[in-house]
């Protein structure tokens, strides 16, 4: 069944909640239940910042795009699919993982892989089944938790791709068997030095050097 497009001189419950969604996301406007000039111009606004085609209307994908956007974290199941899931929430998830160490990359607002494997990794952190679902009791432990994430700073882009470079070469090392070894004095020195490095950083590895294995 199709939408039917909101437009100016709409009235009603559904020109009520449209406002009421634009008011959440900062937009100045009254929740009156009619659709004239000020609700036209949050629109619009809206459209543009979603990239929409530009309007002053709500048609069914501005509609979809306006109910992601005020999703507040435990309103709705979150997991890995496709399409994937996206919106306000899910940022809001990717910040507090971020902020507790399980590094999702920039927070975009989309649940793909990353946010799914970081979510594992907290959810066995704690105790719970890691199955990646962020449920009521996945929400439950994060609020538990609050004073740990609650006023921490967005994680950067950078900073996130350094967190996640890390992450992914220490889980190489985790299933690496690798041997360092030196010609001389000084090369075993350095082999030494590299096979305690991989160690500190991935203590399971099979990563060591030439004279440990000495007899």
């Amino acid at each position: 069944m199709t939408m039917r497009t909101i437009q100016r001189n709409s009235k009603g419950a559904a020109v009520e909640d449209v406002q009421k969604r634009l008011r959440v996301l900062g937009y100045s406007l009254n929740v009156d239940g009619v659709y004239l000039d000020r609700t036209q111009i949050a629109v619009s606004e809206f459209r543009r910042r979603e990239g929409l085609p530009a309007g002053d209307f709500v048609d069914e994908a501005c509609w979809k795009a306006l109910v992601d956007a005020t999703f507040t974290l435990g309103d709705r199941m979150l997991y890995l699919r496709m399409p994937y899931f996206h919106g306000r929430d899910v940022k809001c998830l990717q910040d507090i993982l971020n902020a507790l160490g399980f590094i999702v990359g920039e927070a975009d607002g989309i649940f793909g892989a990353h946010t799914e494997h970081a979510l594992r990794d907290f959810q066995a952190s704690i105790g719970l089944v890691d199955d990646g679902v962020a449920g009521a009791t996945t929400y439950d432990a994060i609020q538990r938790l609050r004073h740990a994430w609650e006023g921490k700073g967005a994680v950067t882009a950078a900073e996130a791709q350094a967190h996640m470079g890390f992450a992914r070469a220490a889980g190489v090392l985790e299933n690496a068997e690798i041997v360092f070894f030196g010609m001389d004095v000084l090369g075993r020195e350095v082999a030494s030095r590299a096979a305690n490095l991989a160690q500190a950083s991935a203590p399971f590895s099979g990563v060591t050097s030439a004279d440990r294995l000495s007899v």
